[in-house]
């Protein structure tokens, strides 16, 4: 179980990159909530919390969020690849988290789509603003 969270859990998904620590490499998941946060989470070492993002206090929750990584010029990053983080409130607003430092192309096409409670992101013609790096 994973203490943290003031509010109901409303997502919950398995992030793309491993922590590394003195017990070795850990998964890691994200969650979300009704307390306006996002929180990363190790499950293999006593499913510690590692990070915490605040929303906005317009966001009135979390609702939904989604990791997307996407492929770079190997010119401009030394991975060749990105992963930004998009979560989506009740305010209907999606925000976008950079994870990496190294990412250099953005992806600048959202749209939301609500259906009574259910929330789903879809890549279409809206700008988006990139926030500094996360997580190392």
């Amino acid at each position: 179980m994973f203490n943290g969270h003031e509010g109901y859990v409303y997502v919950a998904e398995y992030s793309p990159f491993v922590i590394k620590n003195g017990i070795g490499n850990s998964n890691v998941i994200c969650s979300g909530s009704h307390d306006n946060t996002i929180r990363f989470w190790d499950i293999r070492s006593n499913k510690k919390e590692l990070y915490l993002i605040k929303g906005s206090d317009e966001d009135y929750g979390i609702y939904c969020l989604k990791f997307v990584s996407l492929k770079v010029n190997e010119q401009k990053s030394k991975d060749g690849y990105c992963v930004h983080l998009y979560y989506g409130s009740c305010s209907g607003l999606i925000n976008k988290k950079k994870v990496f430092d190294n990412i250099l192309h953005p992806i600048d096409k959202i749209e939301i789509h609500i259906n009574y409670g259910d929330m789903k992101l879809f890549f279409l013609e809206t700008q988006t603003q990139i926030f500094k790096q996360l997580c190392e």
